[in-house]
């Protein structure tokens, strides 16, 4: 009997950590999926007091901490490595598109800069 009612107990644990740990996954990609829709192409949800920027030439609220511009020497590259890392390129004509890694992206000399993550709703290379 004593058995029973500890099994019992064990899969009350079990279930309970079972829930936590959804709730925790769920939690986190709620919180990501807000994070990325910062980088909207409304200029009214971009919060200039969090370090978010209005760009007019790309008409995109980005978190200017986490612009890396490409850098003259990475664009004479000869190789890039074949890590899938993605970054969302913002050309000179106003667009943005995924490129596989920041080096892929720095190669085409019409991207000026890039943020970590494929873009959203971008053409991919």
């Amino acid at each position: 009997m004593e058995t029973k009612k500890a099994l019992l107990n064990n899969k009350k644990i079990i279930l309970l950590v079972v829930f936590l740990l959804i709730v925790v996954l769920f939690s986190l990609f709620i919180n990501n999926s807000f994070e990325r829709s910062k980088y909207t192409n409304n200029p009214e949800r971009c919060n200039v007091s969090e370090g978010y920027i209005w760009n007019e030439t790309y008409e995109h609220c980005l978190k200017e901490s986490e612009i890396t511009y490409c850098k003259p020497g990475q664009r004479d590259s000869d190789v890039c490595i074949q890590v899938y890392n993605p970054v969302c390129g913002f050309t000179q004509e106003g667009e943005k598109e995924t490129f596989s890694n920041s080096c892929v992206a720095c190669l085409n000399s019409k991207v000026d800069f890039y943020i970590q993550g494929e873009c959203e709703n971008g053409a991919k290379e």
